[in-house]
């Protein structure tokens, strides 16, 4: 397995690259502009905050004004790219893991070796999973410097940002985790795309319409994106034990799922 581990990583260490250079630069631009757009000169703006924006960002305008340049930093984590790039990252990966390897029969090669069907899903989801902790953390070291750039090091603690991290770095897991489970399940790489990319679209619009209707906002409870606030962390940094928990037994659950449908399913040569 740990053969399928290395290999998994290495094959995902350009796609890695090139995905962690522009998270590290999106961290220090947004760290990095905080004097142009949240030192108080956009303070009006803040306190009128489109509702579409506030339910987006998770907060309320004022709340990001009155936190200071935490908050706003805090932003950056909530950014679409961020946003995009971690999901779609989870996707393809699982998407190759399984399906893919089914659509082309090459896992027919693979499992004429001395190697088990869930060998092969725990080493490539434990690949995965290194691969995203280390674009979050890209995020989180582009942020540090632009701190350092914009001379707030005084003012942004490291606590809440590596809370928040962490957070983000559970979503990932719980969208890695339903994705390789639609890769086992699953004998076409360009189908597990598409169901894993609708569902991830299909949670977070349900996220945002709850935050955008107070009626609705029970609907939030069901989907992954509700787990994931970097912005009250930002302003009060307290463990967020709910929603690590939630998002770890979702890819848990889910990732294990995975290999129990690989192990049982049939292949055809």
């Amino acid at each position: 397995m740990s053969t399928i581990f290395w290999n998994n990583l290495r094959g995902l260490r350009w796609p890695m690259a090139m995905t962690a250079v522009p998270l590290f630069g999106l961290g220090i631009l947004i760290a990095a502009s905080y004097e142009s757009f949240g030192s108080g000169t956009l303070q009006d703006f803040w306190e009128e905050m489109p509702r579409a924006l506030s339910a987006f960002l998770k907060t309320e305008g004022s709340l990001i004004a009155a936190s200071g340049p935490s908050g706003y930093i805090a932003v950056g984590f909530r950014h679409p790219i961020f946003l995009i790039v971690l999901p779609a990252f989870s996707i393809a990966t699982a998407s190759n893991a399984a399906a893919r390897e089914v659509e082309h029969r090459t896992i027919l090669i693979l499992l004429s070796r001395p190697v088990r069907r869930y060998q092969l899903i725990v080493g490539r989801a434990l690949g995965s999973s290194l691969s995203l902790a280390l674009l979050v953390a890209s995020l989180l070291a582009g942020t540090f410097i632009g701190v350092g750039i914009q001379g707030l090091t005084g003012t942004v603690q490291v606590g809440p940002f590596l809370l928040i991290s962490f957070n983000a770095f559970c979503l990932a897991m719980a969208v890695l985790g339903y994705s390789y489970l639609l890769s086992a399940l699953c004998s076409f790489g360009g189908r597990t795309i598409l169901l894993c990319t609708g569902l991830t679209v299909a949670f977070f619009l349900v996220d945002f319409i709850s935050g955008l209707f107070e009626a609705l906002e029970p609907l939030g409870l069901v989907t992954i994106y509700h787990y994931y606030d970097p912005m009250t962390l930002a302003i009060d940094p307290a463990f967020p034990f709910l929603h690590v928990a939630v998002l770890l037994a979702t890819a848990a659950a889910t990732l294990v799922a995975a290999i129990v449908v690989f192990q049982r399913r049939d292949i055809a040569a």
